[in-house]
């Protein structure tokens, strides 16, 4: 696995008000993975390659405009929400997701999808924690739902410092599970 590449950044609600911004911005996330997973095949069967991406989302109050100079102006975003926007994308590969949303997008449309608990982690710039999570479908919840549970209890008794029990559960789930790099990480913990 070889990272090639580079970071993109996109952004909903600015020149103009879109509404269910969060949702759409974590929608676009994931059908973006769908049609990748159907890329895959084909570059997999002619070039023997897969290309994986990972994608955070983070919901706040920036500053929206064209900035630079004459010679050389870009629309563009800049902030505090746009730096821990950054962050989160950053946890991507920590964690071996896909998606990464803050809890302050996951606030903003609680109910249009399922959600498993990351983490909450420290990042530069911000003094408060940030919540993560990772976005699915409720068909892809439903099909998880046995390991969902599990890891639920799993980080409830890790956030009371029941670390015993929490490295029993997890090393359970990385053993079942052995894809999930999230399960690993805890279980090391």
């Amino acid at each position: 696995d070889k990272f090639v590449g580079d970071a993109l950044m996109a952004f909903w609600n600015a020149p103009v008000n879109v509404p269910e911004h969060p949702r759409r911005a974590i929608q676009a996330l994931l059908d973006m993975q769908l049609k990748l997973a159907e890329l895959n095949v084909s570059l997999q069967a002619d070039f023997g390659i897969k290309l994986a991406m990972g994608g955070g989302i983070h919901t706040g109050v920036s500053q929206v405009a064209n900035m630079g100079t004459a010679d050389l102006m870009n629309y563009t975003a800049i902030g505090d929400a746009v730096n821990t926007a950054s962050r989160v994308e950053g946890m991507c590969s920590k964690y071996g997701s896909v998606a990464v949303v803050s809890g302050d997008t996951r606030s903003k449309c609680l109910s249009d999808f399922a959600w498993q608990r990351l983490d909450t982690v420290r990042v530069k710039g911000r003094v408060q924690g940030v919540e993560l999570w990772y976005p699915m479908s409720f068909e892809e919840a439903e099909r998880r739902s046995g390991e969902l549970s599990l890891w639920a209890e799993a980080f409830a008794l890790y956030e009371k410092g029941d670390f015993s029990a929490t490295h029993d559960i997890c090393a359970r789930l990385a053993n079942d599970y052995n894809n999930v790099k999230l399960y690993r990480i805890f279980e090391e913990r």
